[in-house]
């Protein structure tokens, strides 16, 4: 099911609501029009408690005072789609978000299925000369949004890594997080080549505590992955308290922009695919 909803305000005097996609078995992802921000994601764990496992704020003038850009856009280093009001409709089942540009049309499209798999597809139609290269920015805690460090996550990256960042055969980050040698980046942050091209597994997340999994699929060459190591404490949604190593992040990312002319079009996709154990 798919439905639009109104949040009742204004920001650059647009009106402002959003979208929120529910499957057969309860998973609830919302989208806000302010950034395209995917602001919930609400999944079953062990014993099927559901758990917010997405960080975030509880409204988009709360996303617009803060640093960051959770669970949106950027291109590049240009954040400015994040605190954009995009438009928004419903086509079926799939949530479509359009940003008007002078120089391209951006758009983004969220699809929920039953098995757990929100798939995000973002796509440009260049107007003139356009550099694309878009990120989405969604800090996950799979133990649920105010489950505090990361610690007891289990991660699996499918590319090879160098001593502390290693993934590719999966394990908890424990106190690894906290070890000496990662005392200059606050935890774990690296750019991954995930080999293969087109849609393919590129990592794995879970928690110990409530089982829920989180399967990655990209068509991005690179992942950029990292543990909130910049996160300063700060209150987020329904009363929460966010800190240093409190989520985790699975960037899919271009080796370089798309340099599109006018008339070129874009796309991507990628998978965040939720589960639980």
């Amino acid at each position: 099911m798919t439905e639009k909803f109104d949040l009742f305000a204004k920001i650059a005097d647009k009106k402002l609501g959003g979208i929120a996609l529910i499957n057969k078995t309860g998973t609830v992802v919302t989208v806000f029009a302010f950034g395209a921000t995917i602001n919930k994601i609400m999944t079953k764990g062990k014993n099927d408690v559901p758990k917010d496992i997405l960080l975030g704020y509880d409204e988009p003038k709360d996303y617009e005072a803060n640093d960051g850009v959770w669970g949106s856009f950027t291109n590049g280093e240009d954040d400015s789609w994040s605190r954009s009001v995009w438009d928004m409709e419903v086509e079926g089942e799939t949530a479509v978000f359009t940003l008007h540009l002078e120089e391209a049309d951006v758009t983004v499209r969220y699809t929920l299925d039953d098995d757990g798999a929100l798939t995000i597809e973002q796509s440009c139609a260049a107007k003139g000369v356009f550099w694309f290269d878009p990120s989405i920015h969604c800090l996950f805690n799979l133990s649920g949004h105010r489950g505090g460090s990361v610690a007891d996550h289990w991660v699996k990256i499918d590319a090879p890594g160098e001593g502390l960042y290693d993934f590719s055969n999966g394990r908890v980050l424990g106190n690894d997080i906290y070890d000496d040698s990662l005392r200059q980046t606050g935890g774990f942050e690296a750019i991954y080549g995930p080999a293969g091209e087109g849609l393919r597994h590129v990592a794995a997340a879970k928690s110990l505590a409530t089982g829920i999994k989180l399967d990655v699929l990209t068509d991005r060459p690179a992942l950029y992955f990292h543990t909130a190591n910049r996160l300063t404490q700060r209150a987020g949604k329904l009363g929460a308290v966010y800190d240093k190593n409190g989520g985790l992040a699975f960037e899919t990312i271009g080796a370089w922009p798309e340099t599109l002319g006018q008339g070129d079009t874009f796309t991507t996709k990628t998978v965040y695919k939720f589960s639980h154990e």
